[in-house]
């Protein structure tokens, strides 16, 4: 409290200088949305047929996801700190997979077919890789960084696929395609038969190609088995294999459970006991069910406000039609909209965290672009007065 007591004020002080508003609107909104979530998980444990995962489930909420929601809006202040925590984010997952494809021949980080790095497990690897991926295509590739630049990028985005394929984990892999091919199609447009494409296609075309090559070339190797063979699981066995036939069944469980009680849910934590009878760490795997099912209706539509308000920010900077759209917004969006698959098949609310903390980078890169914007504004009107 005392560190987020400091840097709170010392935030203050730097945008008093600047002369700026404190704190914008769409801050304080999103912030409501979040605290009104919390206070619906706080009084389900007056109901909750849980105790140990619920309290535990409820201390995560307020402190380690509380934390990667209000941080961003506490360190975030300007569009170079932006920058430099997208570009911190692409270090880490570089680094992690180049210590995972140096050691992919060793025996160390490897269990039943799946790889993992310093302790974490193989989902761990795949969202960091995804992510580190991501930041690099839209952040550098894509824009107009040096060629220097954008070389490096495709080389570092090349090494952290490989880790990814060779993690064995299926929706990192899959949600990553699916955020790929979105960003693809954003960056070539029609208009009245004119084809405009954005700048950096050209790289973006080039990484492509050399993905599907290196990929085609490094799976005669061995190294991409498991996740080649997990894939074909989902449509070669009944009902997807053990791990989705599990899933189904929690699913069931947890529409069960909400049918029973459709307005407040069956209280935070509840979920592992209308499973299997034991108070444990257990969840749908799925966020929407699990919200259903433990907060019922309104858990549910507070969240789908919350998800869709950083959305909304999006597309009200795009109608404006302005042409500073920044890369940082586009980075955000894409990384969002990466744990958002993911909150879809795996983890519980906590261990879907980065999806918050990509809510909120996606609403204050939207703030950071309009102030630029009316900053730019007010510069042509000086040299419009001064001519």
């Amino acid at each position: 409290f005392i560190a987020i007591l400091r840097i709170g004020k010392t935030l203050s002080v730097n945008k008093i200088n600047n002369r700026e508003n404190i704190i914008s609107k769409k801050i304080i909104f999103h912030s409501f949305l979040f605290l009104i979530l919390f206070c619906c998980i706080l009084l389900s444990n007056y109901y909750t047929l849980g105790s140990n995962y619920s309290l535990e489930k409820t201390l995560k909420f307020s402190t380690f996801t509380a934390w990667a929601f209000f941080g961003v809006y506490f360190l975030i202040n300007d569009r170079k700190s932006l920058r430099n925590f997208l570009k911190s984010l692409a270090l880490i997952a570089l680094i992690m997979s180049l210590y995972t494809v140096l050691g992919l021949k060793e025996s160390s980080g490897v269990e039943s077919g799946f790889t993992s790095v310093a302790g974490d497990n193989y989902l761990g690897l795949g969202r960091s890789s995804g992510l580190g991926a991501l930041i690099f295509i839209s952040l550098y590739i894509t824009t107009d960084s040096k060629k220097f630049v954008k070389i490096l990028s495709i080389c570092s985005v090349l090494i952290i696929l490989t880790a990814l394929f060779a993690s064995g984990s299926r929706m990192p892999l899959i949600s990553f395609i699916i955020v790929f091919l979105t960003a693809f199609f954003i960056s070539v447009k029609v208009r009245k038969g004119i084809v405009y494409i954005r700048k950096g296609f050209s790289y973006f075309i080039a990484l492509l190609g050399l993905g599907i090559i290196s990929i085609l070339a490094l799976a005669s190797t061995g190294i991409f088995d498991t996740v080649i063979r997990r894939l074909s699981i989902l449509f070669t066995e009944t009902d997807g294999g053990t791990s989705a036939e599990g899933r189904l069944e929690r699913y069931q469980t947890a529409y069960e459970a909400w049918i029973n009680h459709p307005i407040f849910g069956t209280g935070v934590g509840s979920f592992p006991i209308h499973f299997d009878g034991f108070d444990k760490v257990d969840y749908p795997h799925n966020i929407f069910l699990e919200l259903l099912s433990e907060l019922g209706l309104i858990g549910l539509l507070i969240f789908l406000l919350f998800i869709l308000y950083p959305i909304y920010n999006v597309i009200s900077n795009r109608k404006t039609k302005s042409v500073f759209l920044h890369s940082e917004i586009l980075t955000s969006l894409f990384c969002f909209m990466f744990f958002f698959l993911n909150a879809c098949t795996t983890g519980d609310i906590n261990d879907n965290r980065l999806l918050f903390t990509f809510s909120s980078l996606v609403v204050i890169s939207c703030i950071l672009n309009n102030r630029n914007k009316d900053v730019t504004l007010n510069n042509v009107d000086s040299l419009k007065d001064a001519s």
